[in-house]
């Protein structure tokens, strides 16, 4: 997830002093890191809630999704109150922005590490357990189950706001 929030953060780095080719960069870095930080936060949200608590945590987590985009909107809304953005205004605006992103990345410091720490702690119980490692059948079970998923009524339900919610966020 760090390696993810950091192309977000490199992006609203570039506005503080806009170039083309930065824009060009960064935009396909944050594509790459979208997919990154996406694919991240669910299998984090899977390995870290369970039957009792995942639907809590995946709503903890679109609330503050949710949350932060009308933040920054409102907080934009209060800071122009012109048509012209000025440098200053720009400025300030992306400053703000940056720092957000920076305190955001910091904190996925501490997410990695306790989910090291919980690796480790799984490693030595699977060691004192016997357990085999999972084999490439395993895996393309899991795969196929997720798939399924996918074609459930609820995850076909879902389409549609996961579906909004990045379009509105590209344009």
């Amino acid at each position: 997830m760090f390696i993810g929030a950091t192309t977000y953060f490199l992006y609203v780095l570039s506005f503080i002093k806009p170039m083309i080719w930065s824009f060009y960069l960064v935009s396909i870095l944050v594509g790459i890191g979208a997919a990154i930080i996406w694919t991240a936060q669910g299998a984090f949200l899977a390995v870290n809630s369970d039957e009792l608590s995942i639907s809590r945590n995946s709503g903890v987590f679109w609330a503050l999704f949710q949350v932060s985009l009308l933040a920054g909107n409102l907080y934009v809304y209060v800071s122009v109150r012109s048509d012209i953005i000025t440098r200053k205004t720009r400025y300030l605006l992306f400053t703000v922005f940056s720092v957000v992103s920076g305190v955001g990345l910091a904190l996925f410091l501490f997410i990695i590490w306790r989910s090291f720490i919980e690796k480790r702690r799984q490693k030595n119980l699977t060691l004192l357990t016997g357990e085999k490692k999972k084999n490439f059948r395993d895996i393309l079970q899991e795969l196929i189950i997720a798939l399924r998923l996918l074609r459930t009524r609820n995850m076909l339900l879902l389409l549609l706001p996961f579906a909004y919610s990045g379009e509105d966020s590209i344009g």
